[in-house]
């Protein structure tokens, strides 16, 4: 993974951080497909579980069989939110909803540039298919924020170390 990969990647969760007061549910399907196009560039790995009908059949068995709401759940309920909000664009967008939801069920501050790549691994694909051309349309106050992020002394190390295991 080369700088610009993992800085497009770090841009790419900043821009949709809830932290960044960018509510996602009220943003437009076609929003975050153009950020993820220009960031990011590259297809998806596909998840089968993350369809409509198998959303509502898990929400179905933790109804049916009592079983206490968790993370899981909460994560569900707002997939389901997102679908009926977007219809048939959700199908394009759910993966990357997914990988976004998760990283931001905890605060940037716990963020590090390898768990923000690993995660990106396991969800979405290799991260040596990110666009390795800058894009910096950010606006200026999620930039200072990233700067900050980065100026922290771990997370700083973390970044460089991502640069040289990779």
């Amino acid at each position: 993974m080369t700088d610009t990969q993992l800085k497009n990647l770090i841009n790419f969760c900043f821009n949709f951080s809830r932290d960044m007061n960018m509510p996602l549910l009220g943003s437009d399907a076609t929003y975050i497909l153009e950020k993820w196009e220009k960031y990011i560039g590259m297809t998806p790995i596909k998840n089968d579980a993350l369809c409509i009908s198998e959303l509502l059949k898990t929400q179905k068995l933790f109804t049916e069989h009592k079983i206490k709401r968790d993370a899981t759940y909460d994560k569900i309920e707002v997939l389901i939110l997102w679908h009926h909000r977007w219809k048939d664009e959700y199908d394009e967008v759910k993966e990357i909803l997914y990988f976004l939801l998760v990283i931001n069920s905890n605060e940037y501050p716990k963020w590090t540039p390898r768990r923000l790549r690993d995660e990106f691994i396991k969800m979405l694909g290799d991260p040596e298919k990110i666009n390795d051309y800058p894009y910096n349309f950010l606006h200026d106050l999620v930039k200072q924020q990233i700067q900050n992020w980065l100026n922290i002394p771990l997370i700083n190390r973390d970044y460089n170390l991502c640069l040289l295991i990779d």
